[in-house]
């Protein structure tokens, strides 16, 4: 009897507590009146997606400058999809949660699915001087817990950040810098990555991307390899699919249309 009493009395106090939580958030929500927005997910991203390909329905052969464009953009997607993909699809969850403010922070506390694993998620945002800053934790259950995966500051108004990327639980350290401007709802902004492995032979490599709605070339990507001091331009229509490059070493742009066939720049 005594036993079962425990029991009961243990789960109430669970309940209790969880209601108590829930009640406290609600309440500092309710009085600070200053909730934090987190940074859009595209601040994160480039969109490579001009660049995908199908091989059973493309030749890149028959498209030399369209190719020379995937072939410029395909080391660096390789290198981000090492591991940004849980942190910033876990990240991205944040932004359908509602955050507590809890000792000094505001805190978005929650749990998220990627590719059918289960994730728990502290994201804390705290105001300091003239910025806010971030800290990404993740918890996979049996692995690894409150592991910090993603860091980074931003402007009181939102307009321009930072985010420093680990690289993976297993292998603890800096891994990608990505400095960010972001306005008028995603109709401009810049992402640029910075390799920052300091025994990486690409180690101070960038790729610089810029969207900007309106213009013709309405996508930009500069490519930096430090190793060599090369620098690699694309500009593209998002809508159109068509683009130009501009090669190392070479002052000739090399252009092609909404089918990425050839064709002589004018």
């Amino acid at each position: 009897m005594f036993q079962k009493n425990t029991g009961r009395s243990v789960k109430l106090l669970f309940v209790f507590a969880i209601l108590f939580s829930q009640i406290s958030c609600l309440y500092n929500h309710d009085i600070t009146n200053n909730q934090l927005n987190t940074p859009p997910f595209s601040t994160l991203s480039i969109d490579f997606s001009n660049f995908n390909y199908d091989s059973t329905s493309l030749n890149l052969n028959n498209l030399p400058n369209w190719q020379n464009a995937v072939l410029s953009v395909n080391d660096w997607k390789l290198f981000i999809n090492q591991t940004i993909t849980i942190p910033s699809e876990v990240y991205a969850e944040a932004e359908n949660q509602i955050p507590c403010f809890e000792a000094g922070s505001w805190l978005w506390s929650y749990n998220t699915v990627v590719d059918q694993i289960n994730y728990s998620v502290n994201l804390y945002g705290t105001v300091e001087n003239l910025n806010i800053t971030w800290d990404l934790y993740i918890s996979k259950e049996g692995y690894y817990s409150d592991f910090l995966w993603l860091t980074g500051y931003q402007s009181i108004d939102g307009t321009a950040g930072q985010w420093i990327l680990n690289k993976s639980y297993e292998e603890n350290y800096n891994f990608l810098k990505i400095d960010w401007t972001f306005e008028n709802n995603d109709s401009s902004k810049t992402v640029k990555y910075t390799n920052i492995i300091s025994d990486n032979e690409n180690f101070g490599s960038t790729i610089f991307f810029d969207s900007e709605t309106g213009l013709e070339m309405d996508n930009y990507l500069e490519i930096f390899e430090a190793s060599t001091q090369d620098i690699t331009k694309i500009y593209w229509n998002k809508t159109y699919k068509s683009g130009k490059i501009l090669i190392p070493h070479n002052n000739i742009w090399f252009c092609w249309d909404e089918n990425y066939e050839d064709y002589v720049c004018l």
